[in-house]
């Protein structure tokens, strides 16, 4: 069982992943197209956090909260996948030995 979910969190995390490599770019093509203002801030580095939190809201963009709302439920698919599996590993390795 404790595999089966394991591998579950896994796929979980990898349809993220294609999720995320369909959005991502599509966000960022519509930012530096239409919000160049924008590129600079996203250039420093916090990029995936801007989009984690929401931060693209402020913009007030409807085409950009499109491309990105599926882009931010992406990367929160993926760190919960990925968050989901190591819980499952911890147990495994600290608790059903």
């Amino acid at each position: 069982m404790m595999l089966t979910l394991a591998l579950t969190f896994i796929a979980l995390a990898i349809a993220g992943c294609t999720a995320l490599a369909i959005f991502w770019p599509l966000s960022k093509v519509h930012l530096r197209d239409r919000h160049p203002n924008w590129k600079a801030d996203l250039g420093k580095g916090n990029q995936w956090t801007w989009f984690l939190f929401g931060r693209y809201a402020q913009l007030k963009d409807n085409n950009l909260n499109g491309l990105a709302r599926p882009a931010q439920v992406a990367l929160w698919t993926i760190i919960t996948g990925l968050g989901g599996a190591w819980v499952l590993w911890l147990l495994s390795e600290y608790f059903f030995k």
